[in-house]
């Protein structure tokens, strides 16, 4: 039972495995977030072959998901109708949210993918630490990026989020174009290139727009 659980939770953030003893609260964050996990592992256990190690596991495995299930039932139920609705309450923005998952978010005004990385609830906000792929002028490579959710009554749309997951876009697979799109125009135009350039700039301190042209090297 203890191996499966290492295994649906490993990598999981702010969660280590090698400790002795383990102790989850309610409502059981880092097991709603890999329940899918969980259930897959149980199968692969459940259609092995008899006498195969994975086989030898089906017990243990069948007692924890007994555990399991009717504890995460209401999380899990939630969820479902999160998606199914598009709508979510404050109490249940941790479940949208697992590490790892890919989520829109918008660098003044841009729409642009990031990758969940930790989620921390705090009095009345939450923070969502993200990381996405960034160029410096120097160097390729990831940072990260945090986006504070605060605290609202009733339900709100999910999309209406300062930071929501890409699969609650209404069309997320154009939303990965454009960004995949955007991104390889990035790799192509690193280093050095000479371009010339005529229009306007925006001064981020202020957001004030200026005429703007010069001749400059990227």
């Amino acid at each position: 039972m203890r191996a499966l659980i290492s295994e649906a939770l490993e990598n999981y953030q702010d969660l280590d495995l090698e400790l002795a003893g383990w102790t989850f609260y309610p409502p059981f964050m880092p097991i709603v977030h890999r329940w899918e996990q969980f259930q897959g592992l149980h199968r692969e256990v459940s259609d092995a072959p008899p006498g195969s190690p994975k086989a030898d596991k089906k017990d243990a495995a069948d007692a924890l998901m007994e555990f399991l299930t009717p504890l995460l039932a209401p999380s899990v139920d939630a969820l479902g109708d999160t998606r199914l609705s598009g709508k979510i309450s404050w109490q249940s923005i941790w479940q949208i949210f697992p590490p790892g998952e890919l989520v829109v978010t918008k660098f003044y005004g841009v729409e642009a993918i990031c990758r969940v990385v930790k989620y921390k609830e705090k009095t009345g906000v939450y923070d969502i630490t993200m990381e996405y792929l960034d160029w410096n002028g120097e160097q390729c490579g990831f940072t990260s990026i945090k986006r504070k959710i605060s605290a609202f009554r009733g339900i709100n749309n999910v999309t209406s989020l300062p930071v929501y997951p890409v699969s609650f876009a209404q069309d997320s697979e154009a939303i990965k174009r454009v960004v995949t799109h955007r991104g390889r125009q990035l790799e192509a135009l690193r280093g050095y290139h000479f371009r010339t350039y005529s229009g306007s700039r925006i001064l981020i301190d202020s957001n004030e727009q200026r005429p703007a042209g010069s001749s400059l090297t990227t």
